[in-house]
């Protein structure tokens, strides 16, 4: 129980105290002792703060959640009390009550009070003095001029404060304003309370050369102050008569005239970290000059305009920011003073506003500067923004004045000088000088959000933009390029390959150099290239009979197996182009594929075949032992085509809601896997086949091989079993290898010694896991590790990487691989600089024809090449992406709201219009990373007017389940009255992630709640199967609900298998989780398998203790148990 704030040292008076900390961090005058602060308008921020003032404060270890703990003045003065010393109790600077100051000087007097260790806001300035000084003199007018400006600081301050010392002169033997001293003046924190509220040092530096550094506290002064201040004390130096400062006060009301609500949310430049750290505010600075002769330019090009100089630099950044952003309106904050004379007033505002601006593409200089000039215009106009009505904005344009111009000493040269701090208050502050003769743009930087390069090159873009608009204010924002040193492009090395053939043509030379070489291995099953060749002889007389000519496509139906791979190649020597079916895929996708692709003719081992509007033809009634045919192919009756005719169809997710096939010609796929070094092919590659079939890495696991004389070794094509994957690593010689990244993360997670045997494995797909590439490559990871990206558009690989070392962050997609092109755009078409995001595009021989049956797609997607050949095309991908001088090319997202999950390409908008389809209400998806790492998708839906009942996530599902393939259903469908909405009438994304973070919506109690006591071992199998479940759905399904409707996948399934087979020693296989497996009958299988286990009841008793430790720590854990 906390005491009686009455029974506490302090007592009533402590209670007063803590009340006026909490009204001073909500922007209020007083707070009663018993108001709730968050009720009152506090918020996490604010709490924050109060924890870090009360600690410097009392010297106590208040906690940073103590506010939530402690709503109130009462209960928090109560608690105080027992909260522990600290060690070195922090010099005080709460003082007496501030209420006089301003919004601003309060948000001021908050930061100095969370950097207390800084002078982070601290205005120094220097400059270096040639001349005849007089130091005595020099001390007597800084002295005579405080003294007249004493009126601003006194309310800190006790009355004698000014006569205890507002100054401090610091005499040394030579200093430059880089060294210690310099710095040091002007980096000290500066006593608010106590002072000397003015701090000068003086240095010599020569015969009759000093070095003058002024340091005052921003709490009172701006750069017009100082400019008065300077001027001040050099008027007392001359002797003259110092007239006392205006000490008029404001209306300190004035500036709550606004919200943050009415301005938009400041830009983030790209490349900026999100500041994280309030109280980290170590920072650099570049300093940056325009010339002479651009200065003159950009002063022109403001007159012409009807504008400033800021206006024409507003102007740049904004053109900047535009476009390496989203198109979003552009908001750059900047510092106002609101006043009009240049002493100082009691109470004077320095606040923040900003200027939102949206830049078009036929915007030129003049249209941007004269729309910067009446929003200014307007903002200074109205009442400011209190700053602690919002976060410090990322980007503030900062004009400055010379503080030196009035400060003219008789015989002495005075020349401004850099002396910086070493902080940063925002995360970018470009601070605009001009001295009539140059101008400047400085940068200041937050070292947590910026590096010293991206400082300097944002410092460089901006300057180069601003110089191209003013030498010609007439160029639209569209014709406008950034950078003057662009690259023209990345290349991939030119390589010889046998770009005239065809696939199966050149399958047919390997075939002949190689005849009895091992095309195809299954359980024991050897297929060697003629004889692969001749069942593919086969099966396109077949075709040839059933669909004369030339050109069509045939889709193909059927299990993994030497036969599917006789059928595909028998497709391409009959002239015609396969499309690959998910036999598990819902009747009606699979006929939605065939329409979309144009099908005239499928092919199947199936006895029955679904419907699917074609004519059908099995095609294993004679391939029953390909092992055993004799004879030799009739290689001069396959069909020879052109090499830019189809050759296959992919599909991906579709925006429009349906799906895109993708159209990709015979050249395309003999880039791919003729003469590049990714893949090392050859004779001896022995590659494992396991990719989906549909998916293009279809294309990698076959061709790869049989385009370069290796082998497919086929795995089952049944579950995806982790334990069985492992073993066909292990046991079949596998040294090539793809796998998925989220199955190459599972692969490690389970077995990480199954890869070492591996020559060359490649990943990618999507993102890879650092943790997962650092645990192989420390495992010791056997061969060659790459990171592989490309668009199906593009045929399997644009770009590899190879990765060497354990990665310390995001893992490049590498450089561009042979007779390949890659260029990074803008949404204007012009290339980029490095290190800037543009969007990757491609062009080069692996590119796909386009769209079957979709010209729009096709036109937007797939464009003449600016730069290529006549009829040459580049192909934008819609990846965002940077890259290095080196040519390493990083990603950075999407442009559009694609995503990728476990490897496959997911369009939330091809969901939203299965859901609004099916139920006649609202939908939205997202797709946020679940607690087990991997990408999920959450369907939110409204009650429509269809037989599927939008509110009943359950039903949703299950008609979803009956028209998408398994990749596309939502893990979750969470029923909602409406969708909620932001004040601009956007989709609310982040309610909808809260939402998603909440329990169960239909109010049922997990599984691992209520559950009754059983008699063990069900109990302890119970806990095990509930908890593993949990583990891999990154929540616990409600009871009764199935693995596969509460969200499970092929991967999570396997995932799960894997461990409960490790932890129980049970046999669970993952199609038994995706057959409508509950929790309650998945217990009731091991349970019914347990029999003839040894010591079945000692390990599911360890397993139940394992599953609630961490993963990585279990096997370490459960080895010693067994000891």
């Amino acid at each position: 129980m906390s005491p009686n704030p009455a029974d506490t040292p302090a007592g009533v008076g402590m209670v007063a105290e803590v009340a006026r900390v909490l009204a001073e961090q909500l922007g209020r005058s007083e707070l009663a002792p018993d108001q709730d602060f968050f009720a009152e308008g506090g918020h996490s921020v604010a709490a924050t703060r109060v924890a870090v003032v009360l600690r410097r404060w009392l010297g106590r270890a208040v906690p940073i959640n103590a506010m939530h703990q402690f709503r109130t003045a009462e209960a928090l003065a109560a608690a105080l009390p027992g909260f522990p010393l600290l060690e070195q109790p922090p010099a005080t600077v709460v003082g007496p009550a501030t209420e006089e100051l301003s919004a601003s000087q309060r948000a001021i007097l908050t930061a100095m009070r969370l950097t207390p260790q800084v002078g982070v806001y601290n205005i120094g300035v220097a400059a270096e003095l040639s001349g005849p000084l007089s130091v005595d003199r020099l001390r007597a007018a800084i002295s005579s001029a405080a003294a007249t400006q004493s009126g601003a600081f006194a309310r800190l301050t006790a009355e004698d404060s000014v006569r205890r010392g507002t100054i401090g002169i610091d005499l040394c033997e030579a200093a430059d304003p880089s060294s210690e001293w310099a710095v040091g003046l002007v980096t000290e924190p500066i006593d608010v309370h106590n002072g000397p509220i003015i701090r000068a040092g003086l240095a010599s530096t020569g015969p009759q050369t000093s070095l003058f550094v002024l340091a005052v506290p921003h709490l009172f002064f701006d750069g017009l102050a100082v400019r008065s201040l300077l001027g001040a004390i050099a008027a007392a130096y001359r002797g003259e008569r110092l007239p006392v400062a205006d000490l008029t006060v404001p209306d300190p009301t004035v500036d709550r005239g606004r919200t943050a609500d009415d301005d938009a949310e400041s830009t983030r430049l790209w490349g900026q970290r999100p500041r994280t750290d309030p109280t980290d505010v170590r920072g650099g600075y570049q300093a940056g000059r325009w010339t002479a002769e651009q200065s003159s330019a950009i002063r022109s090009a403001a007159a012409a305009c009807g504008g400033t100089v800021f206006s024409v630099v507003y102007a740049g950044i904004a053109v900047v920011a535009d476009r390496l952003g989203d198109g979003e309106p552009v908001s750059v904050a900047f510092p106002v003073s609101q006043r009009g004379t240049t002493t100082i007033a009691d109470g004077h505002r320095i606040h923040l506003d900003q200027v939102t601006l949206t830049v078009g593409q036929d915007d030129t200089l003049r249209s941007l500067v004269e729309a910067i000039t009446a929003r200014v215009t307007d903002v200074l106009a109205r009442p400011g923004l209190d700053q602690d009505d919002r976060p410090p904005p990322p980007v503030v344009l900062a004009p400055q004045d010379n503080p030196f111009s009035e400060f003219t000493l008789p015989d002495i040269q005075v020349l401004p000088r850099l002396v910086h701090n070493g902080t940063a208050k925002f995360e970018i502050t470009l601070l605009l000088f001009d001295d009539d003769v140059e101008i400047g743009l400085d940068v200041e930087y937050l070292h947590q959000s910026s590096t010293p390069d991206h400082a300097a090159r944002l410092q460089h873009l901006i300057m180069d933009t601003v110089t191209r608009l003013a030498t010609d204010p007439g160029l639209s924002v569209r014709d406008l390029a950034l950078g003057s040193d662009v690259d023209s492009g990345l290349t991939g090395s030119r390589v010889e390959y046998d770009r005239d053939s065809s696939i199966h043509g050149r399958f047919a030379e390997i075939a002949m150099r190689h005849p009895d070489h091992i095309a195809v291995e299954r359980d024991g099953q050897l297929v060697t290239y003629r004889q692969l060749g001749l069942a593919a002889d086969l099966v396109a007389a077949r075709i040839r009979k059933e669909l004369p000519g030339a050109g069509s496509a045939v889709a193909i139906s059927a299990a993994r197996s030497p036969e599917l791979l006789a059928a595909v190649l028998g497709v391409l020597a009959a002239g015609h182009h396969y499309v690959l079916l998910d036999a598990a895929a819902p009747v009606a996708r699979r006929r939605e594929i065939v329409h979309a692709s144009e099908v005239r003719l499928l092919l199947t081992d199936r006895a029955a075949a679904d419907d699917l509007g074609v004519p059908t033809l099995p095609v294993a009634d004679h391939l029953a032992e390909l092992s055993d045919l004799l004879g030799e192919p009739d290689w001069s009756g396959w069909v020879e085509v052109d090499p830019s005719a189809p050759a296959c169809v992919f599909f991906s997710s579709g925006s429009t809601g349906s799906p895109k096939a993708i159209l990709s010609p015979h050249r395309a796929t003999l880039r791919t896997f003729d003469g590049q070094e990714f893949g090392g092919f050859g004779p001896n590659t022995r590659m494992l086949h396991v990719a989906a079939l549909p998916w293009d890495a279809f294309s990698l696991e076959t061709w790869g091989p049989l385009l370069n004389g290796g082998t497919c070794v086929l795995h089952p094509d049944e579950d995806l079993d982790l334990d069985s994957l492992a073993n066909s690593l292990r046991t079949k010689a596998i040294n090539t290898l793809w796998l998925s990244a989220a199955l190459f993360n599972a692969l490690v997670d389970h077995a990480p010694d199954a890869l070492a045997g591996v020559r060359r494995l490649m990943i990618g797909g999507e993102t890879l896991s650092p943790e997962h590439v650092s645990r192989h490559l420390s495992a010791g990871g056997g061969g060659s590790l790459t990171n592989g990206y490309g668009p199906a558009e593009s045929t399997v690989f644009v770009t590899t990487y190879p990765i060497t070392t354990p990665p310390t962050g995001p893992v490049p997609v590498g450089t561009v691989v042979a007779n390949t092109e890659v260029r990074l755009l803008d949404r204007y078409g012009h290339p980029v600089p490095p290190h800037w995001p543009g969007e990757l595009c491609v062009a080069g021989d692996g590119l796909a024809l386009g769209y079957r049956s979709d010209p729009a797609s096709t036109a937007d997607r797939f464009r003449p090449h600016p730069w290529g050949a006549p009829g040459e095309r580049i192909y934008h991908t819609g990846d965002l992406a940077t890259v290095d001088d080196d040519g390493t090319i990083h990603l950075l997202g999407r442009l559009d709201r694609q995503v990728k999950v476990s490897g496959y390409r997911v369009d939330p908008a091809e969901i939203e219009a299965a859901i609004r389809a099916a139920t006649g209400g609202h939908a939205a998806v997202l797709t946020p990373i679940a607690p087990t790492g991997t990408r999920e998708i959450i369907a939110f839906t409204t009650s429509g007017n269809s037989t599927v009942d939008g509110t009943d996530g359950e039903q949703v599902r299950a008609a979803l389940a009956g028209t998408l393939p398994a990749y596309l259903v939502p893990s979750r469908v969470i029923p909602l009255p409406e969708l909620p909405l932001t004040r601009n009438g956007k989709l609310d994304t982040a309610a909808l992630l809260a939402l998603a973070d909440t329990p169960a919506q239909n109010g049922a109690q997990p599984l691992t709640s209520g559950a009754s006591p059983e008699v063990e071992p069900a109990a302890l199998v119970r806990t095990v199967v509930a908890a593993v479940v949990a583990e891999q759905l990154g929540r616990e399904p409600v009871p009764g609900q199935s693995f596969l409707m509460a969200g499970g996948t092929s991967l999570t399934a396997a995932r799960a298998a894997a461990e409960l087979t490790r932890l129980t020693t049970v046999a669970v296989s993952p199609r038994e989780l995706l057959r409508d497996c509950t929790v309650e009958s998945l217990c009731d299988l091991v349970l019914s398998r347990s029999d003839g286990v040894p010591d079945f009841e000692h390990r599911v008793r360890v397993a139940a203790h394992l599953v609630t430790i961490p993963r990585e720590l279990r096997a370490e854990v459960g080895r010693m148990a067994d000891r």
